[in-house]
């Protein structure tokens, strides 16, 4: 089928939609759900071409779970008409796809996050920049003119030192890193976390598609639309696949901040922040936490050093003054939060609503494009949360030609 393997066939029949509404359709596997089903198959000495043999259901007559049902895994595969109409339309538009399994596959990604890698990948462009040296830029989307600047000239920077630059392709800090490295002959990969399809056809990125100097990559269906969910989990697939990450600028929520935390966490590649001149900064909480400080002389130096991380540990009070060589010491910045919030998991909406209580007081007015703005969401999204918080009484909607809101 199009030149796919067997086993990318019964792989992407598992884990794919291939149509926007599969709102009556079974659901494709996640990627947990997939990694626990892989492992099974490796367990019982099959592989994912095996499922699409006639005898697919005396292959699994051993397998047994309430959420992963054999009905669910059969509807699946049954798909392969709608398979070979979605690949048709995919490879029309120069759209590729490469599995875990693949030589083509991020070695680091794969790596780093073992079996909750993405089973498959599509993207657009030159496949061969998914393996090689890269770093990461990431910030906020209302970063001011001066970091926008810096985030130009870094990825001007990384372009001169030979390496690919990674980025989400946001407005903002990721767009100008980008930027500075294409206009500087350099390399890119854009992660996306929607419509990789749309985007691959836009002028914004043809003429770097077309030299050879681009990859767009994308671990979600590639007509997939927006969804909150996507663009905070795509974050991880942007800092794995680098050997180093760096954040411009940060606010103390949305994307970056909350990715930023995750590296720190998992340690999964070391964490970089532009030299802060504010110890009560965002960039200073995140050092704080352990990232380490991108400052001025470290740029001179080709950017492949920064492989190597400095600091690890938080710095003292003491370390802190003596960076920024004032004679006051200042205790660090800890943001903190009462331990009952976090007893159960929170949803997305649940940590929105977190954010709102400790963001605005009581008697606080606020509009939507504030928290799109302050949140760096979607204004779709922001609308479809204040509703059903409306709904909730948490927020009072208050009597005016212009929407706005207060908590309750």
């Amino acid at each position: 089928m199009h030149n796919l393997s067997p086993s990318t066939q019964a792989i992407l029949l598992l884990t794919s939609s291939f149509s926007k509404y599969t709102i009556h359709e079974e659901q494709p596997l996640s990627v947990s759900e997939w990694g626990f089903f892989a492992a099974w198959l490796h367990k019982h000495k099959m592989k994912p071409e095996n499922l699409l043999e006639k005898d697919c259901k005396e292959n699994l007559k051993e397998w047994s779970n309430e959420k992963i049902s054999l009905s669910r895994l059969q509807s699946l595969l049954n798909r392969g008409a709608a398979l070979a109409l979605a690949i048709e339309k995919w490879q029309r538009v120069g759209i590729w796809v490469t599995t875990r399994s693949d030589k083509e596959y991020p070695q680091n990604i794969k790596k780093k996050l073992k079996h909750l890698s993405p089973p498959i990948l599509y993207g657009t462009g030159n496949k061969s920049l998914l393996n090689t040296p890269s770093v990461s830029v990431t910030g906020s989307r209302n970063a001011n003119k001066i970091d926008n600047n810096y985030a130009y000239e870094l990825g001007k920077k990384i372009a001169n030192d030979g390496l690919v630059l990674v980025s989400g392709g946001a407005k903002g800090i990721d767009e100008h890193a980008m930027q500075g490295a294409l206009d500087h002959c350099g390399n890119g990969i854009v992660i996306l976390s929607e419509d990789l399809l749309k985007r691959s056809l836009s002028t914004k990125y043809r003429n770097a598609l077309l030299q050879n100097n681009l990859a767009l990559l994308s671990p979600y269906y590639p007509e997939s639309p927006f969804s909150i969910e996507h663009a905070m989990e795509r974050n991880k697939y942007i800092y794995t696949l680098s050997f180093a990450s760096i954040v411009v600028h940060s606010n103390t929520s949305g994307g970056t901040w909350t990715g930023a935390n995750e590296v720190l966490k998992n340690q999964w590649t070391p964490l970089w922040v532009k030299e802060p001149s504010d110890l009560n900064s965002p960039n200073q909480t995140l050092i704080n936490k352990g990232a380490n400080i991108l400052t001025p002389d470290l740029l001179k130096n080709n950017l492949q050093e920064l492989q190597c991380d400095t600091t690890h540990k938080t710095p003292t009070p003491f370390d802190i003054n003596k960076n920024f060589n004032v004679k006051k010491i200042a205790q660090p910045i800890i943001e903190t939060t009462s331990s009952t919030d976090f007893n159960k998991e929170l949803s997305l909406y649940d940590f929105f609503i977190h954010k709102l209580k400790h963001t605005y007081k009581q008697d606080d007015i606020f509009k939507p494009k504030e928290l799109e703005i302050l949140f760096e969401l979607k204004i779709a999204q922001v609308n479809e949360w204040l509703t059903k918080a409306e709904i909730d009484n948490i927020l009072t909607k208050q009597k005016d030609k212009v929407r706005k809101y207060k908590l309750q």
